[in-house]
């Protein structure tokens, strides 16, 4: 700490002030809404590190899901914002180079009015994505904007939200509770000990910004902007495969929900730094599917409740500044650091995304209280962050809802905090500010000062000093301020760069060779099952396309003609590439349309097709038992307990409930040693999640037989292949189903994933 001591007296202790004759933001106009949307695919060759984990022996070895850029342009006639989100990491790249991505954004996207006053850009945090933001990368972005920009017509919008307490977690709560007086070690905290309740623990409001546009034919849906916190950890430090993870898949899900006309959904981080998703499925693939489902329904909820708030008049306005850790004193007895310092607990990791050093216990490793620092507290430096020290600080208005952007990861309750000084302070009409972490700048976590001394992962990632989010707060609140009074914004403590407007070399798509089909799936393919292709084709991956689909799924008409259903640009495949041999595999939904299909692989070189096969529903439901309840009138109530097929947890790609539901199971009762004659049907009670069916008298002592397909459900999948069984009263197995993966799916890989 001697070094941060002697750096700071001779650097000013308030912001330096680089005045870059700001521009003067209007009041917000209540003009007519014009907005457009725009999306492209930013999915990196096979090859790279993976930026997240820090795990440089990890390449990409395939695509799990694309990542794409997506951009939400409005104006209202005085004013024009761009929303910009890709899945990346974050807004920079591993090396946090000078220009940064935005930099170089307003470069490539300057001559449209756009600068860092009023584009946003922000990072879905997948930790499946690139260390490099390349220039073609860059460009892909820009793209994105500059479709959205083009497509500018007259719309509508509305806020609305939803709440969402089954998607996240928090991974520190030892951390968060000391918000609330506790002081407890590692591994030793609770929920439950949260006096206001889990929902305290966690971020569980989802936010949803519905843009219709208007038509001859009335509103058709355009865009919705999300706004969610957890991390995007689903793909775990072991994964070799590039993905969009939860935000990726929820995107995709919201959209197919809504058919034909779906909107653009575009996913924006918020205070995910001590948020955790569920980890709900036994592998990567299936938890991202199961968050990005679970997430989607909350969009989809708050989506359906906008409907009827949607206004052409949406007020819209911008504040920016950027901000220096010159090791000022923000307020008596607290100073900021001037220089990025990390923490011992920062080399383990988090427990979602845990290092080689985490089974050493290093998070809430800490110094003792009487030597902590005023400025970095009881952290245990272990060295400099690369990180900048004069960040971007934004606050745009859209409608009656403020974004409050932070360049990094707040924590739940540093969110909550930033939230309650920005709505203090802000223009009339305003009902609520939403903290968009991940945006513009990357400078680590931003914990309260009471979670900062337990010195957690989050603590360790806070770069600046105890105080560092609060200079944050102080800004947004400076910024809403400005923008309440219609005047200008703090002077920005530095310039910004001109950033790059290389348009860089994309993927080609052509990996300079014929490919050759060597196996495709072997008929016939059930529902719930996972098929696989194999074909030879060029090195690295190369014969994917770029914005364009790789696989194609096709299902065969009527006439013989061949229709799209499928393809990679999904969430149902996944493939990878090792020494030019391909292997790919696609999951089968337990809905899927049944029918006769084939693949296609199209790339610049060759197109192959698989010889066709039919889906056809799955025989694989198990019937686990039932149980036996006396009722009134002398009656019994049998209720039945099933299972869809088990996934398996090294080829299952989507997530699927555990139990099926509707249709009818048929059975016979037994008494003593013959069957009774007749076949009796139970139906599904969608109350109870069984199959149920009163029978007169008192059938506690029964016992049920079933055949092969005893049990059909509201999908037409059956118990086909279940052998003929016999239950008594009260005889129910388990379930026969693989545990979750948990956090960070176990402990860290050895050597390059192993």
């Amino acid at each position: 700490m001697v070094r941060a001591r002697e750096r700071m007296a001779t650097r000013p202790r308030a912001v330096a002030a680089i005045v870059l004759a700001p521009v003067l933001v209007a009041a917000a106009a209540n003009g007519q809404l014009r907005a457009g949307v725009g999306v492209t695919d930013i999915t990196p060759a096979s090859g790279g590190e993976f930026f997240g984990y820090v795990r440089p022996d990890i390449r990409a070895d395939g695509v799990a899901l694309r990542l794409t850029a997506r951009a939400l342009v409005l104006d209202d006639g005085t004013h024009k914002l761009a929303l910009v989100t890709a899945d990346l990491q974050g807004p920079e790249q591993t090396d946090f180079r000078s220009p940064t991505a935005k930099d170089s954004l307003v470069s490539r996207l300057g001559s449209r009015g756009f600068t860092h006053d009023n584009l946003l850009f922000a990072g879905t945090h997948t930790h499946a994505g690139p260390t490099e933001y390349p220039d073609f990368l860059l460009e892909q972005v820009a793209r994105a904007v500059r479709a959205a920009d083009d497509a500018r017509a007259p719309a509508r919008g509305a806020w609305s939200t939803a709440t969402l307490e089954d998607a996240s977690g928090n991974r520190s709560i030892e951390a968060h509770l000391a918000d609330h007086g506790f002081d407890l070690p590692r591994g030793e905290g609770s929920t439950g000990l949260d006096p206001l309740g889990r929902p305290h623990t966690i971020a569980p409001l989802l936010s949803l910004l519905r843009i219709d546009r208007d038509t001859s034919d009335g509103p058709k849906p355009l865009a919705a902007w999300v706004h969610f916190s957890a991390h995007a950890t689903n793909f775990i430090p072991a994964n070799t495969t590039w993905s969009s993870d939860w935000p990726g898949v929820a995107v995709r899900r919201f959209a197919a929900s809504l058919g034909v006309e779906a909107p653009l959904a575009i996913v924006s981080n918020g205070t995910e730094g001590d948020q955790s998703p569920a980890f709900a499925g036994p592998n990567q693939n299936t938890a991202a599917d199961e968050e990005g489902q679970r997430v989607a329904r909350a969009m989809r909820a708050a989506w359906d409740a906008a409907a009827g708030q949607l206004s052409a008049a949406l007020p819209l306005d911008a504040r920016w500044t950027k901000i220096c850790f010159c090791g000022q004193v923000i307020a008596p007895g607290q100073q900021v650091s001037p220089e990025p310092l990390y923490g011992l607990a920062f080399i383990g990791g988090a427990e979602d995304g845990p290092s080689i050093f985490y089974q050493f216990g290093t998070e809430g490793q800490r110094r003792p209280a009487e030597e902590a620092d005023p400025i970095q507290g009881r952290k245990i430096i272990v060295g400099p962050a690369p990180y900048t020290t004069t960040p971007e600080v934004q606050v745009l208005r859209v409608g009656d809802r403020l974004l409050l952007s932070v360049p990094g990861e707040p924590t739940a309750e540093m969110g909550r905090r930033a939230r309650a000084a920005g709505l203090a302070a802000a223009p009339a009409g305003v009902a609520d500010a939403l903290v968009v972490g991940l945006a513009n700048n990357y400078t680590g976590y931003y914990t309260t000062p009471e979670e900062y001394d337990q010195q957690h992962y989050e603590g360790g990632h806070t770069v600046f000093g105890l105080w560092s989010g609060n200079l944050i707060v102080q800004t947004h609140t400076a910024l809403t301020s400005a923008m309440a009074a219609g005047t200008l914004a703090p002077p920005p403590a530095a310039a910004p760069p001109e950033g790059t407007t290389d348009p860089g070399t994309p993927p080609s798509g052509d990996g300079g060779v014929a490919g050759t089909l060597d196996a495709g799936p072997s008929p016939p393919v059930e529902r719930m099952w996972t098929f696989e292709i194999v074909w030879h084709g060029g090195l690295r991956g190369q014969d994917r396309p770029v914005g364009a689909p790789f696989l194609v799924l096709e299902r065969q008409q009527a006439d013989g003609s061949w229709t799209l259903v499928d393809s990679d640009l999904g969430f149902a495949f996944v493939w990878r590439e090792t020494g030019g041999e391909y292997h790919a595999r696609y999951d089968v939904a337990r809905d899927f349309a049944l029918g006769t299909y084939r693949v296609r692989i199209v790339s610049a070189r060759y197109t192959l097709t698989t010889a066709p096969f039919d889906v056809l529903p799955s025989s694989g439901l198990r019937v686990r038992g039932f149980t036996a309840a006396r009722i009134a009138g002398g009656r019994t109530r049998l209720d039945f307990v099933a299972q869809n097929p088990p996934p398996d947890p090294g080829r299952d790609i989507l997530s699927r409930p555990k139990s099926p539901e509707g249709g009818v199971l048929r059975f016979r009762l037994r008494q003593g040693s013959r069957l009774r004659p007749g076949v009796l049907a139970a139906l599904w009670d969608p109350l109870r999640g069984t199959w149920s069916v009163t029978l007169p008298g008192d059938q506690t002592a029964a016992s049920v037989h079933l055949e092969p397909g005893a049990l059909t459900d509201g999908l037409d999948n059956t118990s086909g292949s279940q052998p003929t069984v016999e239950f008594a009263a009260g005889q129910v197995a388990p379930l026969d189903w693989p545990p979750d993966i948990g956090p960070g799916g176990g402990p860290p890989p050895g050597p390059g994933g192993l």
